[in-house]
């Protein structure tokens, strides 16, 4: 669970609650105004001690006192999430995060896959499956070579779906292709010279 900075509509007091408690109303402490909380937009963490923060993004730019640490940090402009392998900070977009929120991305350094959060208080879950590979994927690793002459394969991985169960599959750096569904490992390469 993170915590959703806000402030409060009437008297600009900078505010904090935890995303379970999302969709509630609150009585602001300052001026006894009640505030409803937000839907976060930003998901990023705290400068200082690392804990998970969101708020919305109307927020951005903005100096906040974080809840946890109390250290002084700026809401920042994009989603930042971290890749746990090399803890490189990955950037997204508002519209990149909200894509992939709930799912998985490559870590553009390590090449790691990095699970994204959900939007903090989105009640419809998307239908992915856990960022791990399943146990003894590598039987099921095929050659997308021996598949290109079929055009139907070809046009399915151009557009993001495996050519065996038609679900959604991930491209990594060496340019070979995750289905997470049916737990396939596709790559392309060229055949041996005879």
């Amino acid at each position: 669970m993170s915590d959703l900075l806000f402030k409060c509509s009437v008297c600009k007091k900078s505010l904090a609650v935890n995303t379970s408690l999302l969709g509630r109303r609150f009585v602001c402490p300052q001026c006894q105004t009640k505030v409803h909380a937000p839907k976060p937009e930003l998901v990023f963490p705290c400068t200082a001690c690392g804990c998970e923060l969101c708020a919305p993004l109307n927020l951005s730019m903005q100096d906040f006192e974080c809840p946890n640490c109390e250290q002084s940090i700026t809401i920042p402009e994009l989603s930042i999430i971290k890749c746990n392998s090399c803890n490189v900070q990955i950037e997204l977009s508002i519209d990149y995060y909200k894509e992939l929120a709930g799912d998985v991305l490559e870590c553009p350094e390590c090449a790691a896959i990095v699970n994204v959060p959900p939007i903090p208080g989105d009640k419809k879950p998307k239908a992915s499956t856990p960022g791990t590979l399943p146990k003894g994927f590598g039987h099921k690793t095929m050659r997308l070579d021996e598949l290109l002459n079929n055009s139907s394969p070809t046009e399915q991985l151009q557009s993001n779906k495996c050519p065996y169960c038609n679900s959604k599959i991930y491209v990594l750096q060496d340019n070979s292709y995750v289905c997470k569904a049916c737990g396939r490992i596709m790559r392309i390469g060229t055949k041996p010279a005879i």
